[in-house]
């Protein structure tokens, strides 16, 4: 299905800010209430891909995070509720890789 016309308009302005959203922005897209574990591992996996990325540049000389960053802000308005179970597995992976 091809993206409405809001949906371009939403990446096109994000796209041209080029800024990384922060994880409250990424918290504030999500229609109605989150519960306190689904904003826990939200704010985990944000810090996570953050911490894993920290220096990393793309060719272009802009951080790497940001693609990722800006993925979970567009996810956040269309899986809604769905993004803490999917994300569950790679944050449950990546504490065990810590250890």
């Amino acid at each position: 299905m091809p993206p409405s016309e809001t949906q371009v308009i939403e990446r096109t302005t994000l796209a041209e800010t080029s800024g990384i959203p922060s994880v409250e922005k990424i918290l504030a897209r999500f229609d109605g209430p989150l519960s306190a574990e689904g904003e826990g591992l939200i704010r985990r996996a944000y810090e996570a891909a953050r911490q894993a990325h920290e220096g990393q540049k793309r060719k272009s000389g802009e951080p790497y995070f940001t693609h990722p960053a800006q993925v979970e802000w567009m996810l956040a308005e269309n899986v809604r509720g769905y993004l803490p179970e999917a994300m569950r597995p790679a944050y449950d992976r990546w504490r065990a890789l810590q250890k």
